[in-house]
Parts: structure tokens; sequence; C-alpha cells
């Protein structure tokens, strides 16, 4: 591995850089980005910034790429030290995402079943950064493979538990007589386990990439939580996570169409958080997903 490669992802990742979206940016681009002020000269310089990382692995073969990265699936279990766990995730990010020979779709798909539970897991991390790091990795393969099904049922309970969705509204438990009328005002999730806004819309992407790509069939099993995730993104403080959320209603329910009744009552009350928001981008996504649930009843 090159030498200024892990010194740019080492110094984007621990220095607190002006104006750095690890949504909107590449995590390691204002690492390596000239200064504004360059000549114009500096043209073919910038070009090569753009470009991957220039990083030595085996590419052809799944079994030999999982022996290379041995030591850094190690380091992600543990528990004790953070800074391996980071360091390993920095080594995945690397490979998967920043290399700019990467492997083929074949590897990915037969390395997926393999690391998933890990990065499964790194979505609960105590650091912020590793779990970024986990999240964008899992989104750069959920975004290669064609087949998810494997990693449905070892995702769902995670991101339940990340956006707080289990029982929305704390009526689970009652019996059907003593439950009150819904609520029709709007309303917005509170104590979220992840206090991290751009984790959060990674997590809301993810989401929308696993029921856009997947069967109805599969996901059918999972309707439940995955209802109840896309009303807590719908319902969740942040603007950005509201409209990625609404998205992914959407693609439920144009995936799922009649299928989806019984929900429909409490997938629309969600939405009215996005429909009194300030900013209009999010008024209008909230409506555009409201047509989608009310074709779905």
């Amino acid at each position: 591995m090159p030498k200024d490669a892990t010194a740019k992802l080492i110094e984007a990742f621990n220095a607190k850089q002006t104006g750095y979206d690890p949504i909107l940016d590449d995590p390691i681009s204002d690492g390596s980005v000239h200064e504004s002020g360059s000549d114009d000269n500096d043209e073919g310089s910038n070009d090569e910034s753009d470009e991957g990382v220039q990083i030595v692995f085996p590419r052809e073969n799944a079994a030999e790429l999982l022996t290379f990265l041995h030591r850094e699936i190690t380091n992600i279990s543990n528990m004790e030290d953070a800074s391996k766990r980071k360091f390993a995730l920095m080594r995945f990010y690397e490979i998967f995402v920043l290399a700019e020979d990467r492997a083929n779709k074949k590897v990915y798909q037969e390395i997926l079943p393999q690391i998933q539970k890990l990065l499964f897991k790194r979505l609960s991390d105590k650091v912020m950064k590793n779990r970024e790091l986990a999240a964008l990795i899992i989104k750069e393969f959920f975004s290669t493979v064609d087949d998810l099904t494997l990693s449905i049922p070892y995702l769902i309970p995670v991101i339940v538990d990340r956006t707080n969705a289990d029982d929305l509204e704390g009526l689970d438990t009652l019996p059907d007589q003593m439950r009150p009328k819904p609520e029709q005002r709007a309303m917005q999730i509170t104590n979220l386990p992840e206090d991290s806004e751009e984790i959060r819309v990674i997590l809301a992407e993810i989401m929308t990439l696993v029921v856009s790509a997947t069967d109805w069939v599969c996901l059918r099993p999972y309707v439940d939580p995955l209802v109840a995730i896309f009303r807590a993104l719908c319902m969740d403080p942040a603007g950005i996570v509201i409209i990625e959320g609404t998205m992914g209603m959407a693609a439920l329910a144009r995936a799922a169409e009649n299928q989806l009744i019984h929900f429909c009552e409490n997938m629309g009350r969600s939405l009215f958080t996005a429909m009194v928001h300030k900013h209009a981008k999010v008024r209008i996504a909230g409506l555009n997903a409201l047509f989608d649930v009310m074709v779905c009843g």
C-alpha cells in the first residue's frame, strides 16, 4: 500500500477540516485537493487527485482477498482497542471504496456474506468515525452486489435499533380497547441511539437500496420492521434524513403495491413531519411519497 494513501486517510479522519461533509464530500478528498489559488497549469494534478487510491491487493479471487485482509478482519472484532477497529475499517474503505482498480462484482458478492456481520456490528460502535466508515462500506457493497437476501435478516434488527424504530408510539403492548385514538399531528423521533445526522442519512440510503434492489417476495417476511424503519426515518429531526426516508418509503410502497393496505394509515401519518417542515424540498419529498403510499391503500 502506498505510504501517501494511508497518510491521507489518517489526516482526513483525524483532522477537523472546515466545511467538510462526510456525505457530500469524499472522506479523504480534502487531503488531496489543491488550493483554489493554484495556477491553471495544475489541471493535470487536480485530475490526478480525483482518481482512486493506488493499492495492490488480490482482485480476482474472493478467498485470496479474505486471506489478504485476515488481520483487518481480526482487528474489526477487537472490542478493547478502538484505534485498531478504526484502522481496520480504514483499510476496508481503502480497498472496497477508494481503490482505483477495484475487485469485480462477483468478488464483492462472495465476500459480503463473510464480513457482513462484522460490519453490521460496527454500526453500533462507540466511536462515531468507526460507525461512519462501516456505514459507507456497507453502502458501497449494497450498491455493487446484485443479491442482498442473505444480508437482510442480519441488517434489519441493527437498523431498527439505531433508528429507535421499535414500538414507535409505545402502544404495542396495550390491548386494543385501551389504545388512544391515533395522533394526527406531526410527530418527531426523540432519543435517537444514532446521534450523528450524517450517519443516519447513510443508513437511510442503505435501506432505500435494500428495498429498491430486492424482490418483494424476499422482503415480505420483514414488512413490519421495514415499515417501522421508514416511519422513523420520516419522523427524524433532520430534514436531509427525512428526504431520504421519504424516498425509501416511496420505494417500499411501489414494491409492495396493495399488500401494504393495512400499513397505509400509519405510513401516511409519519409523512406529516415532512409536510410541515420549514424547507420546501422536504415538504415536496413528503408529498411525493404520500402519493405512492395512497396508491397502496
